[in-house]
């Protein structure tokens, strides 16, 4: 009996997030302006914005709280020499630079619907590192270049 009780009360304080949203949230997507990009990563592209560039070609891969494999959430630009990886811990990030010149492999794997990105390289401050992208195969849509519209960011 107390247990149900325990179980009851549990259930009725969860979320009511259908199966589909549920899903949805587990897949990569792209930011196509700096309005759509999440408030802890502004302070990023105002830097770079700042001089007149476009908008880089960038996908958030959203955080995974899964029972064995738990990943944070990365926003992934692609600067055109440059790709840069920024994880997000907490209300802050970590930047990882890799001018393509020090990327050694990137590595793709696909498993049904769980699939992974890796790169691997040497970073601008000369540090060999990786970063690894977990997404939903569901997304796996073709790299496209598009013209960015949006240019300033702003909180």
């Amino acid at each position: 009996m107390t247990w149900r009780q325990a179980y009851t009360s549990t259930i009725a304080l969860l979320p009511t997030v259908g199966a589909a949203e549920q899903t949805k949230s587990s897949w990569a997507k792209p930011i196509k302006s700096c309005a759509a990009v999440p408030n802890v990563y502004k302070d990023f592209f105002e830097l770079f914005l700042a001089d007149g560039r476009v908008f880089p070609y960038t996908v958030l891969t959203p955080s995974h709280e899964g029972f064995i494999h738990r990943t944070t959430e990365k926003l992934i630009c692609d600067f055109g020499r440059e790709i840069y990886v920024l994880e997000r811990s907490g209300n802050t990030f970590e930047a990882q630079c890799y001018p393509l010149e020090g990327i050694s492999y990137v590595e793709v794997r696909t498993i049904l619907l769980d699939s992974r990105i890796k790169i691997s390289g040497v970073t601008r401050q000369g540090v060999p590192t990786s970063s690894t992208f977990k997404f939903n195969s569901v997304t796996d849509y073709p790299i496209y270049a598009y013209p960015g519209k949006d240019t300033a960011c702003h909180s």
